[in-house]
């Protein structure tokens, strides 16, 4: 790309660097110095002449790091569409830039700066970075048109969803001296954004869905759940389908041609203090503590008053088995200290109500709520004839299962098409008796974007794909589509025990959960005693020896004494061997994030200095100790 296609030109100086900007004819300088500070200059404090210089799109922030400050920088985008004419943008690379010389830094700290980075690159290979230089993609568009300008765009972000907020808090400080660093704050979301252009009877239309998450209390599926003291809640996040009538189409259509309307709904984990503590199981172990939840709980519900005026809580988890306990939490919680004025508790037992495949029966929970989603009503407007709303959306359905995730997006997708069909009734765009059934491209469309949805928030959360994507996608469930969420599943459950716990450490890092000083022991580090080591050791040998086992079977020695005790007793090492492993050695063998405390972690198991073997548990301590230090930062 030529530098002229660039909106950002850094100059890098053994100290600082500098971000040339434009203000009519006159250049100016934001000078950032390696101890982070921030200026604005004119060209006659920068010297002419950098090391180096970078060409970029955007800045997403600053860092402080063992090494100094680091830049983060937007390098290239793709467009994803346009809302109300403006261009929506998804940053497609990134780069960390040191600011300052590298040759002052130690051997120690240039690895321990190597960890940090690796985990910073970790939290940004993820494609789900939006942004725009001219739409707020932070704020629902009921807000933005209800809200009153500010100067700079980033003023007028809310900060819940501004999702680079942390890394942007050093130039947004600077800006309150000098308005023109503001001009380099370019406020992100972690989420989704689809735009797709249909046609429905001659009239252009363009269907957006966004997801915003929210930079609280974020983090992976098993070391992030339930509410903390403020009222935040885990994956917590706004999603908006907003739909435009272009002003091409049918004459007929011509008074709803530049209409622009919204439904905004929001998701979120159970808001009690709760936990699923890995152990090495499929299911891990449910921890529940009811009584410090009730704080947390009563914010959450004045912070649902507050945004979104009323709302209704719609609870899908199990009312049995291993999810009633957090279920049953729920409703105590909301029978305590819900305003019953205000909010509203449903909860509709999807796995029962569901089973067997029979995923229409969702249409069950819609009429349950239908009174409210007419009460609460949507946002519309036409901005070429007046930016006051024709109706605005006066309350919300919270949606929740246990992840917030699978069942939570199939719900979340059924409302929001039933409320486009009744939009499209509405303003006469289809008949009273008329569906979507006849109209191949809507349908099509609908379905896509939600199912793309449904797969960007799971991996930000599950490290998986959805499941249960098939009937989203198609508005069927078959076998193969179980069978395909049944490898999803597996695929989680390897993923949330054994690796989340550095995706949780990128979370920590990223929005600001964990921040670097220099008087904090370095936090990353962890060792395995020698009982852990030689339990590994043992277990793979055995593993070894039942494939070596299985390898010599024949018809002439099937029986054999030999290969029948090799087939009983492998296995029951195995499984004895990786009970124990998991039960004394959790901390150890399972992935814990380790930059911020974690409730529930177990505690390092004691060596057990008699189990060693003189020279070989030397040896196996060098190979499991390599193996071990790995940093598993690779992301789809």
């Amino acid at each position: 790309m030529d530098s002229s296609e660039f909106k950002i030109q850094i100059g890098f100086y053994d100290s600082y660097i500098a971000i040339k900007k434009s203000e009519g004819d006159q250049d100016y300088y934001i000078k950032i110095s390696s101890e982070g500070i921030i200026q604005v200059c004119d060209n006659s404090q920068i010297l002419p002449n950098p090391s180096k210089t970078v060409y970029g799109q955007a800045i997403m922030g600053l860092i402080q790091l063992n090494s100094g400050y680091h830049l983060i920088l937007i390098n290239e985008y793709k467009n994803v569409g346009i809302i109300q004419g403006k261009a929506i943008l998804r940053a497609s690379r990134t780069s960390i830039l040191r600011i300052g010389s590298a040759n002052s830094i130690i051997e120690y700290n240039k690895k321990l700066e190597k960890t940090y980075l690796d985990l910073l690159e970790y939290a940004l290979s993820v494609k789900s970075y939006y942004f725009s230089f001219e739409f707020d993609l932070t704020t629902s568009i009921q807000n933005q048109h209800l809200a009153e300008p500010k100067p700079q765009q980033w003023q007028m972000a809310n900060s819940d969803f501004f999702y680079n907020y942390y890394i942007s808090e050093p130039l947004m400080d600077a800006a309150k001296s000098d308005s023109r660093v503001g001009s380099i704050i370019c406020p992100v979301i972690s989420g989704f954004v689809e735009i797709r252009l249909v046609w429905l009877k001659n009239q252009e239309i363009s269907v957006a869905l966004i997801t915003r998450r929210s930079r609280h209390k974020q983090g992976t599926r098993y070391f992030s759940r339930g509410v903390d003291d403020e009222g935040n809640v885990s994956n917590n996040a706004e999603t908006e389908q907003i739909v435009e009538f272009g002003q091409q189409g049918d004459q007929s259509n011509a008074d709803i041609q530049g209409l622009i309307i919204s439904l905004l709904q929001v998701r979120g984990s159970i808001p009690v203090r709760w936990a699923q503590v890995i152990t090495g199981k499929y299911k891990p172990r449910m921890e529940i503590d009811l009584k410090d939840s009730e704080a947390g709980f009563q914010k959450h519900m004045e912070k649902l008053i507050k945004k979104y005026g009323k709302a209704v809580m719609v609870n899908l988890s199990d009312k049995v088995k291993y999810e009633k306990p957090v279920c049953d939490s729920f409703r105590i919680m909301s029978g305590k200290y819900c305003d019953k004025k205000y909010i509203e508790y449903v909860h509709f037992d999807f796995h029962k109500e569901c089973s067997k495949m029979r995923f229409e029966n969702v249409s069950i929970l819609i009429s349950q709520i239908k009174d409210n989603l007419d009460s609460f009503g949507s946002f519309a407007c036409i901005p070429s004839k007046s930016k006051t709303p024709i109706s605005v959306q006066s309350g919300i359905i919270r949606t929740n299962c246990m992840d917030c995730l699978d069942r939570t997006n199939v719900v979340q997708s059924v409302l929001a098409t039933n409320w486009l069909l009744s939009q499209f009734r509405k303003y006469k765009l289809l008949k009273e008796n008329e569906t979507f059934d006849a109209y191949n491209q809507i349908t099509a469309t609908l379905r896509t974007i939600w199912t793309d949805n449904a797969d960007y928030v799971s991996m930000a959360y599950s490290g998986t794909g959805a499941l249960k994507t098939e009937y989203t996608r198609t508005g069927k469930y078959t076998k193969m589509g179980l069978l395909n969420d049944g490898y999803n599943s597996i695929e989680r459950y390897i993923r949330n025990n054994f690796f989340d716990g550095d995706r949780q450490n990128s979370y920590d890092l990223f929005l600001g959960y964990y921040r670097f000083s220099n008087e904090v022991e370095d936090p990353i580090i962890q060792n395995m005693s020698t009982d852990c080591k030689m339990l590994i050791a043992t277990l793979m040998s055995a593993i070894f020896l039942l494939i070596l086992t299985l390898s010599t079977i024949s018809l002439k020695n099937i029986f054999s004494f030999k290969i029948i005790l090799g087939l009983i007793i492998w296995p029951l090492i195995l499984y004895y061997g990786a009970e124990t492993l998991f039960k004394k050695h959790a901390f150890e063998v399972l992935n814990w994030p380790s930059l911020v405390s974690y409730p529930y972690r177990p505690f390092v198991a004691v060596t057990n200095s008699k189990v060693q073997v003189p020279y070989v548990s030397q040896h196996l301590d060098t190979i499991i100790d390599k193996f071990s230090q790995k940093q598993h930062l690779k992301t789809d």
